[in-house]
Formats: structure tokens, C-alpha cells, sequence
């Protein structure tokens, strides 16, 4: 990446006509999807689980290679899965910025991120 990159996006839950998420390619395995999240079906999708249930950005990293992994009593179960959210175990909405694998992803404001090399 040679320059920083400012997306604003709309959220996930209003099924509108604006942009909802974004890829970013990694390798041919491995990317990173960026959602805006906002009161809705979505968002609100489980009060005690590792998932988003806050309105704003998340971002998570997905390997299509890798195998579907759940246990719950593993701490380290996040990164055997082919997915898991960037940032703070339990709080996955970016209040401030994630990093992962090279790429920054920095909140700019409640609808616009910014993404550059880490």
C-alpha cells in the first residue's frame, strides 16, 4: 500500500444502496473485512458471545484454507479458526485502531476509516 486509504461506509444492518464492507487481500489465503455496524439484526446478533452487539467498525481477518475451529474453553481458539475479529478479545468494535499483518486500520469518525500500512 502506498498511501492511506479513507473509506466511509454505511451500516451493515441498513441494507441500503451505499457500501457496507470492505476486502482487503492479504495473500491468496488470507484477507481482512472492515463492516460498519449500527442497531439492527447484525449487530445485535448475541449479547454473551465474542461478537459485535455495540454499534461501529469491525474487522476481522479471514483465511479461506483454514479449518472451522470452535472451543470455548481454548484461549487461544481465536487463532486456530479460519476467522477471527481484530482487536480486544470481547470488544471487537475499533475505537481507536487494529493492526494486523501490515495493514492500520484507523477510526476517523463514526462512518470513515482509514487504512494504511501498519
Amino acid at each position: 500500500m502506498s498511501k492511506d486509504v479513507y473509506i466511509s461506509l454505511d451500516s451493515i444492518d441498513n441494507f441500503g444502496a451505499g457500501k457496507e464492507s470492505i476486502m482487503i487481500r492479504l495473500s491468496s489465503d488470507e484477507l481482512i473485512v472492515i463492516e460498519r455496524r449500527g442497531p439492527g439484526p447484525f449487530t445485535t446478533v448475541c449479547n454473551n458471545c465474542f461478537r459485535p452487539n455495540e454499534s461501529g467498525f469491525t474487522a476481522y481477518r479471514v483465511n479461506v484454507n483454514a479449518a472451522q475451529f470452535r472451543d470455548d474453553s481454548d484461549p487461544n481458539g481465536d487463532s486456530k479458526n479460519f476467522w477471527s475479529y481484530l482487536g480486544i478479545q470481547g470488544k471487537p468494535v475499533i475505537t481507536n485502531f487494529v493492526e494486523y499483518s501490515g495493514v492500520k486500520i484507523t477510526k476517523i469518525s463514526d462512518t470513515q476509516v482509514k487504512i494504511s500500512a501498519g
